[in-house]
């Protein structure tokens, strides 16, 4: 099994940028040993963060929306309960 040089960056990208997803053995080398990272941190930080990445990638490009919805709702519970 052949591990990348620690010299070297890792190469992996998790965007193709619109084009064909790549598998050079140096981009599935950069993968094997991103995964592998990944897999080493076994803590529950990086599953919070992977959250966290979901969550602003839904709300990012609905922030009008979301913001409208929210003040929707809290003005919704306001009257409501007061």
């Amino acid at each position: 099994m052949q591990t990348a040089p620690h010299h070297l960056p890792a190469t992996w990208s998790t965007s193709c940028l619109g084009d064909d997803a790549g598998d050079t053995p140096q981009e599935q080398l950069g993968l094997r040993d991103h995964l592998a990272q990944c897999t080493q941190s076994g803590s529950r930080w990086p599953l919070v963060a992977l959250a966290a990445d979901a969550v602003k990638g839904f709300v990012g490009p609905r922030l009008v929306t979301t913001l409208a919805l929210g003040l929707a709702v809290l003005g919704a519970a306001w009257l409501i309960w007061s």
